[in-house]
């Protein structure tokens, strides 16, 4: 398998999904909208991307007790504890499909908080060691949503095969547009 690389996923994209599935989620800090980032891998054909969560402490720097009892099962598959929560978790309930020209290799070396950049950093390597047994919880996970229907599962994830369908039709008219565009552009010449 090859080496993990975290990503973040163009705004306008995961607007387009929230139309349909109010479960794609749209990362704040502090009101203002933070890079969707992850890890991505590929289910059913399709480019998934898995968004990261960071742990909640409290002001002495600790996990929250309502943190820890959120994420408590460790054979859950609607998400992977990074370090037992020490670096939040991969939200893989929360996956979605993202075609190619959506995602943005995100370099975390550019990041200034110090913090978060350290946080993201521990949160790859980590990713990168476990690749096979997170990409083993997508693939279990997508199957009980899409496949055997379990009504848990299915209330606590995305909705994998509408965002697909939904996802095909944005490259689709993203193409389109491109297209149109090029071909006024080869008019004016």
């Amino acid at each position: 398998m090859n080496i993990l690389k975290i990503y973040h996923v163009q705004e306008e994209y995961i607007k387009f999904l929230r139309k349909y599935d109010d479960k794609v989620t749209i990362i704040k800090e502090h009101g203002k909208p933070r890079p969707y980032v992850g890890i991505v891998y590929e289910i059913n054909g399709f480019k998934y991307f898995a968004p990261f969560s960071s742990p909640e402490k409290d002001d002495d720097g600790n996990l929250t007790e309502d943190y820890k009892k959120c994420f408590s099962r460790n054979s859950n598959p609607t998400y992977e504890k990074i370090e037992e929560l020490k670096y939040g978790t991969i939200q893989i309930n929360n996956m979605i499909p993202v075609p190619e020209t959506e995602l943005i290799y995100f370099e975390i070396d550019n990041i200034e908080d110090k913090n978060y950049r350290t946080i993201l950093k521990d949160q790859f390597v980590y990713c990168d060691n476990n690749k096979e047994r997170i990409l083993n919880k997508a693939n279990k996970l997508y199957k009980m949503v899409t496949v055997f229907k379990q009504p848990h599962f299915v209330g606590l994830s995305c909705r994998f095969k509408l965002l697909e369908q939904k996802c095909k039709e944005y490259e689709y008219a993203k193409r389109i547009e491109k297209q149109a565009l090029e071909e006024a552009l080869a008019t004016k010449e």
